[in-house]
């Protein structure tokens, strides 16, 4: 009987404590520059991404390609950082999308 009446109590004290913190997951961000400019006047290309995007991935590659006859730099904003909460809502589901010097320019592919 005495077992039973500890189990008892240690399983209600058990109850009665706080939850404790879920453990911390260690991410790391896929947003910064992905390539300078050769001039300082060209225009700066943003690649909203998140890790594990293979079309982003994709994008970068064609965008390397061109590079040489459209001279721009490339930065990489990503959207799954606590400070993009605003572009997360936003393109959630449309990755890649690309802006030119701030402007939206176009999202899910580049050709």
């Amino acid at each position: 009987m005495r077992a039973a009446v500890t189990c008892t109590l240690l399983a209600g004290a058990r109850a009665l404590r706080p939850p404790t913190a879920r453990a911390a997951v260690r991410r790391f961000s896929v947003g910064g520059p992905i390539y300078d400019a050769a001039d300082g006047g060209d225009p700066v290309v943003s690649l909203y991404t998140k890790g594990g995007c293979t079309l982003c991935d994709a994008a970068v590659e064609i965008l390397r390609e061109v590079r040489g006859d459209a001279p721009h730099a490339l930065v990489a904003v990503d959207i799954t950082d606590p400070a993009n909460e605003a572009w997360w809502d936003r393109y959630k589901y449309d990755i890649p999308v690309l802006h030119v010097d701030g402007a939206y320019w176009t999202k899910h592919r580049v050709t």
